[in-house]
This record gives structure tokens, sequence and C-alpha cells, in this order.
């Protein structure tokens, strides 16, 4: 069967009710993995996880709260997932996955991010996922929220590009990461307030190697019952309805591979001419606005 992840925030999973609201998403989805982000669980037992996913084949890790980030709990179904080693980090949880049925290996982070205004956390985080790479270099899928958006259409207050969307970007441009069209929704957290701020801090991304087994993968926003944050699911096979996703279109693909071009130009320009840089920035913000128009316009014109 092919893999099936799920991301969610919770907002706490203290409260029985919430904990049903929980374990009904995880049946309904079937997932293979399931990524809890800030539970408010101190200490978690098999008793409490099987309250959230009645298993037999379940298995699962936690990483406790840290500073101002809240814990993660990961969880998955060995009849499907065979666990083969794992990294518990203050921000993560990455496991080395072989899938039963095809004998697949792969490793997939799930991570919580602390927030922007933490700049001393938010630096241990990259720094970690780095060394998360650094460890293992199998087909990669990272899950969760980063706490960041990459690009100002992204946020529905727009705005200028930060520090912190270059550094994610760069990351994402550095390890050649593919960064999934999102379905189901344009954003993936709200603040709930009459005057409603919208974000995309939660995503997946995957290598190229992974997708390469999974070509078909999309990553869609599930509604979010009880939690200011989407679910967000991976999938493996497609859209069930509608149209093939956007991703395959030749715009898509002509986008990407700009992003794989961008650090190599960055690296010349310093070589050659001091000024490309900001010649690269104005054609990155062309692009921009060129992909607004064209999410608002469903498709190219």
């Amino acid at each position: 069967m092919d893999p099936k992840i799920i991301c969610w925030n919770v907002r706490g999973l203290n409260g029985l009710n919430r904990r049903d609201v929980v374990k009904k998403k995880i049946r309904d989805w079937n997932p293979n993995i399931v990524l809890l982000q800030e539970t408010k669980i101190q200490q978690w037992n098999d008793l409490l996880v099987w309250k959230c996913w009645s298993k037999k084949s379940l298995k699962w890790l936690d990483s406790p709260s840290q500073a101002s980030s809240g814990d993660i709990l990961c969880l998955w179904d060995s009849s499907k997932i065979q666990v083969l080693d794992y990294l518990l980090g203050p921000y993560s949880i990455t496991i080395l996955c072989k899938n039963v049925s095809n004998g697949f290996e792969w490793m997939f982070t799930g991570l919580y991010a602390p927030c922007s205004s933490h700049t001393d956390e938010v630096y241990l985080f990259w720094r970690q996922i780095e060394q998360v790479r650094c460890f293992w270099n199998y087909p990669w899928v990272l899950g969760g929220e980063f706490n960041e958006i990459r690009f100002s259409h992204e946020r529905s207050s727009g705005g200028d590009v930060t520090n912190g969307m270059d550094r994610f970007d760069r990351f994402i441009s550095k390890h050649h990461l593919i960064d999934l069209p999102l379905h189901g929704d344009t954003y993936t957290w709200t603040n709930n307030q009459i005057q409603s701020i919208r974000s995309r801090i939660d995503r997946f991304l995957i290598s190229p190697d992974w997708e390469c087994v999974y070509p078909q993968v999309i990553q869609q926003a599930l509604a979010r019952p009880c939690s200011d944050h989407n679910l967000l699911a991976l999938i493996c096979q497609g859209l069930k309805f509608g149209p093939p996703p956007f991703r395959c279109s030749a715009g898509y693909i002509f986008c990407k591979k700009l992003q794989l071009l961008k650090l190599k130009l960055r690296e010349w320009s310093k070589r050659e001419y001091v000024d490309v840089d900001r010649r690269l920035q104005d054609l990155e913000d062309v692009f921009v606005a060129l992909d607004e128009a064209e999410n608002a316009n469903n498709g190219l014109s």
C-alpha cells in the first residue's frame, strides 16, 4: 500500500472530546503515519496513545515540549511501515521507514518549528533539520508546522519578504526539495477572529527521488473540526475526483527548474557581477506576481 501521512497541530489533547475527534479523523483517513503537534500532554503512555488511534499494529514516538514549542507525537501502522531507526530532537522526529509492501526505504521528518519571534530557537531548529539531512541521505519527506511562509501571497495580509522567508526558501533550494501545491484550501491556519488573518505555515516537502517513486503524490488540506490549523494529508494515489494535479503542468515544472537553478545563479553572481542578486530578486518578484495572477485565473493565461 502506498504511504499516506497526516500532520495536524491539534492545539491540545487533554480533553476526552478532542481525543475522540482526532481518533475519528484518523479512522476515517486510515493513514500509515500520523504526526500530531502541540498535544500539551507532558508524558505519553500506551493507553493515551490508544485513545487517539486504536490499532493493534500501532507504534509511536514522542518528543516532549521545548521552551516555547509544544510537543510532537508520531504514530505509525507497523503492519504497513517498518521503522528501522529514528532520530529525536527538540523540534522534530525523524523515522527511517521501510514499506512492508515493496521494501522501499525512505525517511520522514515530522516537525514543529518555534515562532519566528524566538530567534535563538529558530536558529536551533534549522540547525537541527540540517543535521538530520547530514546524518541520513534517503528519499525524504518533511511535514508539519514550519511556522513560516515562503511567499508573501501565502499570508492573507500580504507583506514584504522577511529574513525568515528568505531562509526557508534557501533551505528548500539547497536540498532540491519539491514544494507541492496545496489542494483543498489556500491557507492552513487562521486566528479565528472577526478580522481574520490566515497563512500557510503547515506543509509537506518531498525530495525528487521520493517523487520518482510516487509521481502522483499530492498534499491536501482537510477540515479543521477542533483546531485553528487544517489537518494536512500527503496522499500518494492522486486526487480521486477532478482534474489532474496542477503540479504536473508545464508551468509548475518550469517553476521548479527555476528554483533549482537559483542557488547556482547566486553563487555565479558573487563571482562575476555584484548586482546580479538585485536583478534576480526583481525577477523573483515578477514570478511571484505571475504565480498570484495564475492562481487568481486558475491557470496560465
